[in-house]
């Protein structure tokens, strides 16, 4: 698993982080449908702000709808991890994964 086994690397490209995006966007609306103008956000991980995100082409990516209050929280703590930690762009770093 992407930052588990291996690490993930930070990217501000903003090119990067937007395909990353739209291709989790993608797999949500392939799979549960249009959800615009619903509680709901595409979730991904890899996060949207790493190289390994979802446009990366080798299909190591997950999505899902979530209730968008929890997908905006989880996303304005990430970035605030990255700025308490100094993670720049090209960074690497792990995700710990805990019960």
């Amino acid at each position: 698993m992407p930052g588990v086994s291996a690490p993930l690397y930070r990217t501000l490209n903003g090119a990067i982080q937007d395909a990353n995006n739209g291709a989790a966007r993608k797999t949500c609306d392939e799979v549960w449908g249009p959800y615009d103008g619903t509680l709901l956000n595409c979730d991904e991980y890899p996060f949207a702000t790493t190289e390994e995100g979802a446009a990366k082409g080798d299909g190591n990516y997950s999505a899902r709808l979530i209730g968008a209050r929890d997908n905006q929280a989880a996303g304005s703590w990430l970035v605030s991890n990255y700025t308490l930690n100094c993670l720049l762009d090209g960074d690497a770093f792990y995700i710990a994964i805990t019960p």
